[in-house]
């Protein structure tokens, strides 16, 4: 089954260190109260023209902000962050969005900064472990970031990495925060994303999945972790060999991916070829065995050369470990 997987929305909204009545204040909405600087309002102002779409001075705006010392210079990072994204510098975005992580630093405000730093990585910039980093430390910072939750997901799904995002797939359908998407993707291990969406101030932008993992190839070439999702494509279109040498190529760097020596397995078992499936048997690693994948290749292969019993525990050790396994069920 092939879909098109939706990702989060870049947040704009200013961070309110001091509370919604600090930037009503600024925005002139209530009277500015004594003890309000004239850094705060330089970023009221940098907000204000940013909502109107007038990003170099928004930029320009909430910089100096920063230099005059705002009360909320966490803010004052985001809008700089997001002035700058709309201009193309997407490298310094990243480093504004960072700017909000600070010692002291409260975490919920530090996770968001982390997020919308792991969006421009792996969405603008390719850079996907990079991304995935960052994604991980909002999440340890403030565990139900949406941002960070979605934008994980995405990222591991677009990888072919669905086992490594089961925990956060969990943890959005138990807040009631996941998308039609999500519950393909949670009860289907078999569900192949095609493309991805993602939402932006412009509205909505689609890539193919196959074009973002070849951008994220070119821009880190030692990483290895997109062929996985590369592989996972050229299997559904009957093209094995390329998927068995994209996985060869991916365990030669990360013998531990164990989603990757699944895949392999899975394949190996479908081609029918007895010499390169026991190799592949003989040297698969004992943590690989907590993919469900991992059994049914071997359930797979049991069934190919006519050894029932074997193939009947193999699909059992499966389901055990994804109840929702469909080929298995």
């Amino acid at each position: 089954m092939a879909g098109r997987f939706r990702g989060p929305l870049i947040v704009t909204s200013l961070i309110l260190v001091s509370g919604a009545a600090l930037v009503l204040s600024c925005a002139g909405l209530i009277e500015r109260p004594p003890d309000l600087s004239d850094a705060d309002i330089l970023l009221a102002r940098a907000k204000k023209a940013l909502d109107r779409r007038d990003y170099p001075v928004a930029e320009k705006l909430a910089r100096d902000a920063l230099e005059e010392g705002t009360t909320v210079r966490s803010g004052a990072w985001i809008v700089a962050g997001e002035a700058t994204v709309q201009q193309g510098r997407y490298e310094e975005a990243v480093k504004c969005f960072l700017g909000v992580i600070e010692p002291g630093g409260k975490p919920d405000e530090m996770a968001i900064g982390h997020a919308l730093a792991g969006d421009l990585l792996a969405r603008q910039l390719h850079r996907l472990s990079e991304a995935e980093d960052h994604y991980r430390k909002a999440l340890k910072l403030d565990p139900k970031n949406d941002n960070a939750r979605r934008g994980l997901i995405t990222l591991l799904a677009a990888e072919g990495r669905r086992r490594a995002a089961e925990d956060v797939l969990m943890s959005v359908v138990r807040d009631n925060k996941h998308t039609e998407q999500h519950l393909f993707l949670l009860g289907n291990s078999e569900w192949v994303i095609e493309s991805l969406a993602f939402k932006t101030r412009q509205g909505d932008t689609r890539i193919k999945r196959d074009r973002f993992l070849e951008l994220a190839r070119k821009s880190v070439p030692d990483d290895p972790t997109p062929d996985i999702g590369l592989a996972s494509l050229a299997r559904i279109k009957n093209q094995s060999e390329r998927a068995i040498q994209l996985l060869e190529g991916v365990l030669e760097k990360l013998p531990e991916q164990d989603e990757a020596w699944a895949i392999l397995g899975l394949l190996l078992a479908e081609t029918g070829d007895a010499s390169r499936f026991l190799e592949w048997h003989t040297r698969v690693p004992k943590t690989a065995d907590r993919d469900a994948r991992t059994w049914f290749a071997r359930a797979t292969w049991a069934s190919h050369v006519g050894e029932d019993q074997v193939a009947t525990r193999c699909l059992w050790e499966c389901l055990r470990r994804d109840p929702n396994h469909l080929a298995a069920n």
